[in-house]
Protein backbone atom coordinates (compact mmCIF):
# COMPACT_ATOMS: atom_id res chain seq x y z
CA UNK A 1 0.00 0.00 0.00
CA UNK A 2 2.92 2.43 1.16
CA UNK A 3 5.55 0.88 -0.96
CA UNK A 4 7.72 3.16 -3.05
CA UNK A 5 8.89 0.74 -6.08
CA UNK A 6 11.51 3.26 -6.55
CA UNK A 7 13.23 2.94 -2.67
CA UNK A 8 13.18 -0.39 -2.08
CA UNK A 9 15.19 0.53 0.95
CA UNK A 10 12.75 1.23 4.16
CA UNK A 11 12.94 1.19 7.79
CA UNK A 12 9.08 0.39 8.60
CA UNK A 13 8.21 -3.57 9.02
CA UNK A 14 5.67 -5.15 6.90
CA UNK A 15 3.44 -5.11 9.79
CA UNK A 16 3.15 -1.30 9.60
CA UNK A 17 1.85 -1.22 6.56
CA UNK A 18 -1.88 -1.86 5.28
CA UNK A 19 -3.94 -2.77 2.20
CA UNK A 20 -6.65 -0.23 0.91
CA UNK A 21 -10.22 -1.14 -0.78
CA UNK A 22 -11.32 1.84 -3.03
CA UNK A 23 -14.71 2.28 -4.74
CA UNK A 24 -15.70 5.06 -6.97
CA UNK A 25 -19.39 5.09 -8.88
CA UNK A 26 -20.97 7.93 -10.82
CA UNK A 27 -24.02 8.90 -12.59
CA UNK A 28 -24.53 11.23 -14.67
CA UNK A 29 -27.27 13.06 -16.85
CA UNK A 30 -27.94 16.12 -19.30
CA UNK A 31 -30.67 17.39 -21.33
CA UNK A 32 -29.70 19.92 -23.82
CA UNK A 33 -32.77 22.39 -25.04
CA UNK A 34 -33.04 25.08 -28.05
CA UNK A 35 -35.34 27.51 -27.14
CA UNK A 36 -34.99 29.80 -30.23
CA UNK A 37 -32.71 30.22 -33.12
CA UNK A 38 -30.30 32.15 -30.08
CA UNK A 39 -31.38 30.76 -26.94
CA UNK A 40 -30.59 27.19 -25.33
CA UNK A 41 -30.08 25.56 -22.39
CA UNK A 42 -28.05 22.98 -20.79
CA UNK A 43 -28.46 21.35 -17.91
CA UNK A 44 -26.34 18.55 -16.37
CA UNK A 45 -26.80 16.48 -12.88
CA UNK A 46 -24.53 14.05 -11.02
CA UNK A 47 -24.40 11.70 -8.26
CA UNK A 48 -21.28 9.81 -7.25
CA UNK A 49 -19.60 7.94 -4.46
CA UNK A 50 -16.37 6.96 -3.46
CA UNK A 51 -15.75 4.74 -0.99
CA UNK A 52 -12.30 4.13 0.75
CA UNK A 53 -11.11 1.86 3.55
CA UNK A 54 -7.80 1.31 4.43
CA UNK A 55 -6.64 -2.04 6.70
CA UNK A 56 -3.85 -2.44 9.25
CA UNK A 57 -2.05 -5.59 8.61
CA UNK A 58 -0.98 -5.86 12.64
CA UNK A 59 -3.08 -5.00 15.82
CA UNK A 60 0.03 -5.03 17.76
CA UNK A 61 0.94 -1.84 19.54
CA UNK A 62 3.73 0.44 17.19
CA UNK A 63 7.33 0.46 18.08
CA UNK A 64 10.02 2.68 16.69
CA UNK A 65 14.25 2.08 17.95
CA UNK A 66 15.62 5.51 17.73
CA UNK A 67 17.58 5.80 14.62
CA UNK A 68 17.30 2.24 13.42
CA UNK A 69 13.24 1.25 12.93
CA UNK A 70 10.41 3.62 12.18
CA UNK A 71 7.67 1.54 12.69
CA UNK A 72 7.14 -2.06 13.88
CA UNK A 73 3.23 -3.06 14.51
CA UNK A 74 -0.05 -0.95 13.79
CA UNK A 75 0.42 2.05 11.79
CA UNK A 76 -0.63 5.46 13.57
CA UNK A 77 -2.25 6.41 10.09
CA UNK A 78 -4.67 2.67 10.07
CA UNK A 79 -6.83 1.98 9.99
CA UNK A 80 -9.12 4.62 8.37
CA UNK A 81 -12.83 4.69 6.45
CA UNK A 82 -13.85 7.53 4.25
CA UNK A 83 -17.12 7.45 2.70
CA UNK A 84 -18.47 10.31 0.00
CA UNK A 85 -21.26 10.82 -1.38
CA UNK A 86 -22.00 14.22 -3.68
CA UNK A 87 -24.33 15.63 -5.83
CA UNK A 88 -23.75 18.14 -8.55
CA UNK A 89 -25.71 19.92 -10.65
CA UNK A 90 -25.19 22.90 -13.22
CA UNK A 91 -27.00 24.99 -15.69
CA UNK A 92 -25.48 26.98 -18.37
CA UNK A 93 -28.00 29.82 -20.28
CA UNK A 94 -26.35 30.82 -23.54
CA UNK A 95 -27.57 33.58 -25.85
CA UNK A 96 -26.30 34.30 -29.60
CA UNK A 97 -26.65 36.88 -31.83
CA UNK A 98 -24.39 37.95 -34.64
CA UNK A 99 -21.58 39.82 -32.78
CA UNK A 100 -22.26 38.22 -29.19
CA UNK A 101 -22.47 35.25 -27.32
CA UNK A 102 -23.78 35.81 -23.49
CA UNK A 103 -23.39 32.52 -21.38
CA UNK A 104 -24.96 32.46 -17.78
CA UNK A 105 -24.86 30.17 -15.55
CA UNK A 106 -24.80 28.39 -11.91
CA UNK A 107 -23.27 25.45 -10.28
CA UNK A 108 -25.03 23.83 -7.13
CA UNK A 109 -23.09 21.01 -4.89
CA UNK A 110 -23.90 18.89 -1.72
CA UNK A 111 -21.52 16.60 -0.10
CA UNK A 112 -22.11 14.23 2.70
CA UNK A 113 -18.81 12.82 4.29
CA UNK A 114 -17.84 10.11 6.33
CA UNK A 115 -14.93 10.07 8.00
CA UNK A 116 -13.01 7.62 10.59
CA UNK A 117 -9.27 8.29 11.49
CA UNK A 118 -8.57 6.51 14.37
CA UNK A 119 -4.99 8.14 14.86
CA UNK A 120 -2.15 6.45 17.26
CA UNK A 121 -5.42 4.51 19.00
CA UNK A 122 -3.30 1.74 19.25
CA UNK A 123 -0.30 3.43 21.31
CA UNK A 124 3.41 3.32 20.27
CA UNK A 125 6.57 2.46 22.29
CA UNK A 126 9.58 4.83 21.31
CA UNK A 127 12.62 2.96 22.32
CA UNK A 128 15.90 5.81 23.18
CA UNK A 129 18.57 6.12 25.04
CA UNK A 130 17.14 5.09 28.60
CA UNK A 131 18.98 3.89 31.82
CA UNK A 132 18.10 1.26 33.63
CA UNK A 133 19.16 -0.73 36.47
CA UNK A 134 21.94 -3.28 35.87
CA UNK A 135 20.57 -6.08 37.45
CA UNK A 136 16.87 -6.44 36.46
CA UNK A 137 17.45 -3.96 34.04
CA UNK A 138 14.30 -1.48 35.32
CA UNK A 139 14.50 1.73 34.52
CA UNK A 140 16.69 3.96 36.91
CA UNK A 141 17.65 7.41 36.81
CA UNK A 142 21.20 6.51 38.18
CA UNK A 143 21.67 3.60 36.41
CA UNK A 144 23.63 2.10 33.02
CA UNK A 145 22.81 3.67 29.80
CA UNK A 146 21.49 1.60 26.89
CA UNK A 147 21.69 2.61 23.38
CA UNK A 148 17.69 2.29 21.67
CA UNK A 149 18.58 -1.02 20.34
CA UNK A 150 19.85 -2.36 23.71
CA UNK A 151 17.13 -1.00 25.05
CA UNK A 152 14.79 -2.98 22.30
CA UNK A 153 16.35 -6.00 23.34
CA UNK A 154 15.94 -5.80 27.24
CA UNK A 155 12.12 -4.44 26.48
CA UNK A 156 12.66 -1.27 28.06
CA UNK A 157 11.22 1.28 26.05
CA UNK A 158 11.97 5.11 26.66
CA UNK A 159 8.82 6.78 25.80
CA UNK A 160 5.15 5.47 25.65
CA UNK A 161 2.17 7.89 23.46
CA UNK A 162 -1.07 6.87 22.38
CA UNK A 163 -4.53 9.52 21.65
CA UNK A 164 -7.86 9.06 22.65
CA UNK A 165 -11.50 10.24 22.12
CA UNK A 166 -13.88 9.92 18.84
CA UNK A 167 -12.57 8.66 15.71
CA UNK A 168 -15.55 9.93 13.55
CA UNK A 169 -15.99 13.22 12.39
CA UNK A 170 -18.76 14.38 9.14
CA UNK A 171 -17.70 17.69 7.58
CA UNK A 172 -20.11 18.27 4.90
CA UNK A 173 -20.13 20.65 2.61
CA UNK A 174 -22.03 22.73 0.22
CA UNK A 175 -20.52 24.85 -2.83
CA UNK A 176 -22.63 27.39 -4.95
CA UNK A 177 -21.31 29.46 -7.76
CA UNK A 178 -22.74 31.53 -10.70
CA UNK A 179 -21.07 33.32 -13.69
CA UNK A 180 -21.90 35.41 -16.54
CA UNK A 181 -19.32 35.85 -19.96
CA UNK A 182 -20.00 37.97 -22.83
CA UNK A 183 -17.80 36.87 -26.01
CA UNK A 184 -17.85 40.26 -28.42
CA UNK A 185 -16.86 40.08 -31.61
CA UNK A 186 -15.48 43.86 -31.88
CA UNK A 187 -13.95 43.79 -35.72
CA UNK A 188 -13.43 40.92 -38.19
CA UNK A 189 -9.91 40.09 -37.11
CA UNK A 190 -10.85 40.92 -33.25
CA UNK A 191 -12.97 39.14 -30.40
CA UNK A 192 -12.89 39.95 -26.60
CA UNK A 193 -14.54 37.46 -24.38
CA UNK A 194 -15.07 38.84 -20.32
CA UNK A 195 -16.48 37.22 -17.33
CA UNK A 196 -17.46 37.11 -13.91
CA UNK A 197 -17.72 34.28 -11.19
CA UNK A 198 -18.75 33.96 -7.63
CA UNK A 199 -18.16 31.16 -5.53
CA UNK A 200 -19.42 30.19 -2.02
CA UNK A 201 -18.62 27.29 0.07
CA UNK A 202 -20.36 26.78 3.74
CA UNK A 203 -19.50 23.61 5.98
CA UNK A 204 -22.29 21.95 7.70
CA UNK A 205 -20.35 20.10 10.24
CA UNK A 206 -23.01 18.67 13.11
CA UNK A 207 -20.15 17.88 15.47
CA UNK A 208 -18.68 21.63 16.18
CA UNK A 209 -17.55 22.15 20.05
CA UNK A 210 -16.64 25.27 20.89
CA UNK A 211 -13.66 24.79 24.01
CA UNK A 212 -14.87 27.79 25.98
CA UNK A 213 -10.68 28.13 26.67
CA UNK A 214 -10.15 29.64 23.38
CA UNK A 215 -12.54 31.29 21.32
CA UNK A 216 -12.18 30.54 17.43
CA UNK A 217 -12.51 26.74 18.36
CA UNK A 218 -15.09 24.80 16.91
CA UNK A 219 -15.63 27.30 14.05
CA UNK A 220 -15.56 26.96 10.30
CA UNK A 221 -15.12 30.37 7.63
CA UNK A 222 -17.82 31.23 5.55
CA UNK A 223 -16.06 33.53 2.56
CA UNK A 224 -18.59 35.88 0.98
CA UNK A 225 -16.87 38.14 -1.43
CA UNK A 226 -14.99 35.64 -3.51
CA UNK A 227 -15.57 37.55 -6.71
CA UNK A 228 -13.52 36.08 -9.83
CA UNK A 229 -13.10 38.56 -13.10
CA UNK A 230 -11.70 36.74 -15.97
CA UNK A 231 -10.89 38.80 -19.72
CA UNK A 232 -9.16 37.56 -23.06
CA UNK A 233 -8.78 38.43 -26.54
CA UNK A 234 -7.99 37.23 -29.74
CA UNK A 235 -6.73 38.81 -32.44
CA UNK A 236 -6.29 37.75 -36.00
CA UNK A 237 -3.89 38.96 -38.80
CA UNK A 238 -5.68 38.22 -42.16
CA UNK A 239 -4.38 37.82 -45.52
CA UNK A 240 -0.70 38.63 -45.64
CA UNK A 241 0.14 37.49 -41.96
CA UNK A 242 -1.28 34.09 -41.25
CA UNK A 243 -0.35 35.02 -37.50
CA UNK A 244 -3.04 34.78 -34.59
CA UNK A 245 -2.38 35.98 -31.39
CA UNK A 246 -4.38 35.39 -28.07
CA UNK A 247 -3.68 36.43 -24.62
CA UNK A 248 -6.62 35.79 -20.77
CA UNK A 249 -6.36 37.11 -17.22
CA UNK A 250 -8.17 35.70 -14.65
CA UNK A 251 -8.80 34.97 -10.58
CA UNK A 252 -9.25 31.25 -9.33
CA UNK A 253 -10.57 30.36 -6.23
CA UNK A 254 -9.82 27.02 -4.49
CA UNK A 255 -11.84 24.64 -2.17
CA UNK A 256 -11.00 24.35 1.04
CA UNK A 257 -10.71 20.89 1.66
CA UNK A 258 -12.98 19.38 3.86
CA UNK A 259 -10.32 17.80 6.25
CA UNK A 260 -9.51 20.65 7.88
CA UNK A 261 -12.87 21.08 9.05
CA UNK A 262 -13.29 17.53 10.27
CA UNK A 263 -9.87 18.72 12.17
CA UNK A 264 -11.62 21.34 13.58
CA UNK A 265 -14.35 19.01 14.65
CA UNK A 266 -12.33 16.40 16.30
CA UNK A 267 -9.24 18.84 17.49
CA UNK A 268 -11.03 21.20 19.77
CA UNK A 269 -9.65 20.13 23.08
CA UNK A 270 -12.52 18.27 24.06
CA UNK A 271 -13.59 15.15 21.50
CA UNK A 272 -9.62 14.32 21.57
CA UNK A 273 -6.65 13.95 23.74
CA UNK A 274 -3.51 12.43 23.94
CA UNK A 275 -0.94 11.12 26.13
CA UNK A 276 2.94 11.19 26.25
CA UNK A 277 5.15 9.15 29.41
CA UNK A 278 8.05 9.22 29.85
CA UNK A 279 9.36 6.26 31.68
CA UNK A 280 12.73 8.22 33.27
CA UNK A 281 10.56 10.70 34.91
CA UNK A 282 8.90 9.20 38.58
CA UNK A 283 5.59 10.11 38.03
CA UNK A 284 4.80 8.98 34.55
CA UNK A 285 6.94 5.60 35.18
CA UNK A 286 4.01 4.96 37.36
CA UNK A 287 1.41 4.39 35.02
CA UNK A 288 3.92 3.11 31.91
CA UNK A 289 2.43 0.39 30.57
CA UNK A 290 4.15 -2.73 30.60
CA UNK A 291 5.59 -3.57 27.34
CA UNK A 292 4.81 -4.82 24.94
CA UNK A 293 1.06 -4.15 26.16
CA UNK A 294 -0.59 -1.44 25.25
CA UNK A 295 -2.16 1.17 28.28
CA UNK A 296 -5.82 0.98 26.92
CA UNK A 297 -6.62 -1.47 23.92
CA UNK A 298 -8.40 0.09 21.29
CA UNK A 299 -8.60 -2.27 18.34
CA UNK A 300 -8.73 -1.73 14.68
CA UNK A 301 -12.72 -0.48 14.28
CA UNK A 302 -13.37 0.92 17.36
CA UNK A 303 -14.91 4.18 17.39
CA UNK A 304 -13.92 5.66 20.51
CA UNK A 305 -10.67 5.33 22.32
CA UNK A 306 -11.39 5.72 26.69
CA UNK A 307 -8.09 6.97 28.44
CA UNK A 308 -7.70 5.32 31.87
CA UNK A 309 -8.61 7.51 34.85
CA UNK A 310 -4.91 6.66 36.49
CA UNK A 311 -3.61 9.00 33.34
CA UNK A 312 -6.07 12.09 33.67
CA UNK A 313 -3.17 14.27 34.69
CA UNK A 314 -0.64 13.07 31.68
CA UNK A 315 -3.06 14.00 29.31
CA UNK A 316 -2.95 16.86 26.92
CA UNK A 317 -4.93 17.94 23.90
CA UNK A 318 -4.64 20.08 20.68
CA UNK A 319 -6.59 22.50 19.28
CA UNK A 320 -7.07 23.03 15.46
CA UNK A 321 -8.84 26.57 14.67
CA UNK A 322 -9.16 28.63 11.58
CA UNK A 323 -8.08 32.38 12.28
CA UNK A 324 -11.07 34.88 12.51
CA UNK A 325 -9.61 36.84 9.01
CA UNK A 326 -9.17 33.73 7.13
CA UNK A 327 -9.96 34.28 3.74
CA UNK A 328 -9.90 31.34 0.65
CA UNK A 329 -7.45 30.90 -1.24
CA UNK A 330 -7.05 32.04 -4.43
CA UNK A 331 -4.34 32.10 -7.80
CA UNK A 332 -4.17 35.01 -10.57
CA UNK A 333 -3.55 33.13 -14.22
CA UNK A 334 -2.68 34.70 -17.40
CA UNK A 335 -1.51 33.76 -20.82
CA UNK A 336 -0.01 34.64 -23.78
CA UNK A 337 0.16 32.82 -27.40
CA UNK A 338 1.19 33.53 -30.65
CA UNK A 339 0.06 31.20 -33.79
CA UNK A 340 2.14 31.28 -37.11
CA UNK A 341 0.87 29.27 -40.29
CA UNK A 342 3.53 27.50 -41.53
CA UNK A 343 1.69 26.07 -44.67
CA UNK A 344 -2.27 24.65 -45.27
CA UNK A 345 -2.28 22.42 -42.55
CA UNK A 346 0.68 23.13 -40.42
CA UNK A 347 0.78 25.99 -37.54
CA UNK A 348 3.55 26.66 -35.05
CA UNK A 349 2.98 28.23 -31.57
CA UNK A 350 4.47 29.57 -28.67
CA UNK A 351 2.50 30.24 -25.51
Amino acid sequence: MFFDPASPITTYAESNNGSEDVGTESLAASWTSTWTNRLSTNLRAQFSRDVQQSYANSDAPKIKIYDRVDGIGRSNMLPRETREHKLHVADTVSYNNRRMNWKFGGDFMQTWIYNYYPAMYGGEFYFDNVKVNPWFFTPQKNGDPLTPLRAYAHGVPRYYAQDFGDAVSHPDLRNYSAFAQNTFRVTRSLTVNAGVRYDLQTFEVPGLVNNPMYAPSGKVPTDTNNFSPRVGFTYAFHERHPIVLRGGFGRFYSLIPSMYAAQVETDNGVAKSQLFLDVMNPAPARVFPKYPNALVNCPAGALVCTPLASVASFMTATVSAFAADFQTPFTKQASATVEYGLGKNLTASAS
